[in-house]
């Protein structure tokens, strides 16, 4: 039996030895991205006295600055939502509570995490709302403002127009917000319903993938912008995409992947007028219409199914 035993065991190794190239370098990829996570998660800001803010301020006292003013958003938050009779989203209130240790330090500011907490339109307009009287009152103070909340993650809830029209809003008003990352929702023709253009100008990255949008025109004005998101939006007519020319004039890297663009030499030609692009993606369709050779800003172009890339 011991005997049986043990060949078995040589047939199942010599089995599953061709896994192992295949299985370790994930395995390795994985481990590295959870340590790398929970290292971030767990460390302490009072360990990371010597890191500053673009204010001048050490980070634990930039910490303790937001950490007073997300206390008086909460408190106007709940004010807001029994204005209207509202239930506060306990979302939201647990992750203002929490923050920012449940936050992930972002670049020189914070992370405000909202993604997947099943946020809805009106849970979002109260809370833009109570954000922005909180940074209007503080601009009087010595540090006023959210300064070290640098980057806003609100994907995969359930925000429509609506509420992505209050939260480009707030982003303007907060003034310190350069990464604004809302993929997986529905905000749709947004960009049409704005009475005005707000200044976005600390902006430097938007991720709207697969938001149900159609249309760009009346795009808002990013001068800042330099890397755009624009993936699983079906866009299709390549003039629909020629405004960013005019919007987005410092943009370096688009991802149009995905957007039923069929026709890559009208659509290169709409892009010509951005001298700053150097990475562009596109999905590859079956039947491409038209060269590539005259792509002459970008760099570099990525195809899914066609794997080009030239530099």
């Amino acid at each position: 039996r011991a005997a049986g035993r043990v060949a078995r065991q040589g047939e199942r190794g010599q089995a599953l030895a061709w896994l192992a190239p295949l299985v370790w370098p994930r395995c390795v990829r994985k481990m590295g991205m959870s340590a790398s996570r929970e290292a971030s998660s767990t460390a302490s800001p009072s360990l990371s006295a010597d890191l500053h803010v673009s204010s001048g301020v050490s980070l634990s006292a930039s910490v303790q600055h937001l950490e007073a003013q997300l206390r008086d958003v909460m408190v106007c938050y709940r004010g807001k939502c029994k204005a209207q009779a509202l239930e506060p989203n306990a979302n939201i209130v647990s992750t203002l509570q929490s923050f920012p240790h449940g936050a992930r330090l972002q670049g020189q500011g914070w992370r405000l995490p909202l993604s997947r907490k099943g946020l809805r339109d009106r849970d979002v307009v109260q809370l833009c709302q109570a954000l922005a009287q909180v940074c209007k009152e503080s601009d009087h103070e010595e540090n006023g403002g959210l300064l070290s909340v640098t980057s806003i993650d609100l994907s995969f809830n359930k925000i429509t127009a609506e509420g992505a029209i209050a939260v480009f809003e707030v982003v303007a008003s907060l003034h310190s917000v350069v990464e604004l990352l809302m993929d997986g929702n529905r905000i749709g023709d947004a960009f049409s319903c704005m009475r005005s253009s707000p200044n976005l100008s600390s902006l430097r990255t938007l991720s709207l993938r697969t938001n149900r949008i159609r249309h760009l025109d009346r795009f808002p004005a990013l001068p800042a912008l330099t890397t755009l998101l624009l993936d699983g939006n079906d866009l299709g007519d390549s003039m629909k995409i020629a405004c960013l020319a005019g919007s987005c004039p410092a943009l370096e890297s688009l991802s149009l992947t995905w957007c039923s663009i069929k026709n890559l030499s009208r659509a290169c030609a709409a892009l010509s007028n951005l001298p700053k692009l150097r990475v562009l993606a596109f999905q590859a369709p079956r039947r491409c219409v038209g060269p590539v050779d005259d792509m002459a800003p970008a760099r570099s172009l990525g195809l899914h199914r066609g794997h080009l890339r030239t530099a």
